[in-house]
C-alpha cells in the first residue's frame, strides 16, 4: 500500500514538474502569439528567456526574436534590442535582419538602419523591401541635411492664439 502511494505521489510529481518546462513555456506563447495576444506572449517570452541556459544558444536567438515580435507589432522600443539579442545570439535569418533594419528607422536611427539595409541586400540581392528600406534610409538622410524653408508649429500653440482672437471678438 505504501508502495503504490509513494508511486502515486512521484507520478503526480513528474507530471506538475512537465507542465512547468521551458518546451511547454514556449509552446503556451507561441499559442498565444498565434491568437493575437501580443501583450501576453511578449510578456512570456520575457520570462522564458530569462530561464533558458546560456548554452543554448539557438533557442535564445528564437525566443528573443519572437519576442521582439511581439514588441514591434506592439511598438515598444525595446523591440529594437531583441531584434539585436536574436542577431546576436546567431540568428542571421534575412526576415530578422529586414525586422531589425525596419526597427531601427522607426526609431530614426538612420544610419544604423542602412548599415543593416546594405548587410541584407548584400545576402539577398533579389530581396524588394531591403532595396527600398535602403533608398529610403538614405533619402533621408539628405532631407535631414538639407531641411526645408517651412517651420512647423505645434498645433495647440497656434490654437491658442486663434482662441484668443475669438474671445477678444466676444
Amino acid at each position: 500500500m505504501k508502495k503504490l502511494l509513494y508511486l502515486l505521489l512521484i507520478s503526480t510529481t513528474m507530471l506538475l514538474l512537465q507542465g512547468c518546462s521551458l518546451n511547454s513555456r514556449i509552446k503556451k506563447a507561441d499559442k498565444q502569439l498565434e491568437s493575437g495576444e501580443y501583450f501576453a506572449a511578449g510578456t512570456s517570452y520575457k520570462r522564458v528567456f530569462s530561464k533558458i541556459p546560456a548554452k543554448d544558444k539557438d533557442l535564445r536567438a528564437r525566443v528573443a526574436f519572437r519576442q521582439a515580435e511581439c514588441s514591434r507589432i506592439l511598438n515598444y522600443n525595446n523591440a529594437e534590442q531583441m531584434y539585436n539579442n536574436s542577431i546576436r545570439f546567431g540568428n542571421t535569418d534575412s526576415l530578422v535582419l529586414l525586422r531589425y533594419a525596419q526597427v531601427l528607422q522607426r526609431n530614426a536611427k538612420y544610419a544604423d538602419a542602412e548599415k543593416n539595409y546594405k548587410l541584407l541586400y548584400a545576402k539577398d540581392s533579389a530581396n524588394v523591401l531591403a532595396k527600398n528600406g535602403l533608398q529610403v534610409a538614405d533619402s533621408v538622410a539628405k532631407l535631414k541635411a538639407n531641411p526645408g524653408l517651412y517651420v512647423v508649429k505645434k498645433w495647440q500653440t497656434s490654437m491658442r492664439v486663434v482662441l484668443i482672437h475669438l474671445v477678444r471678438c466676444f
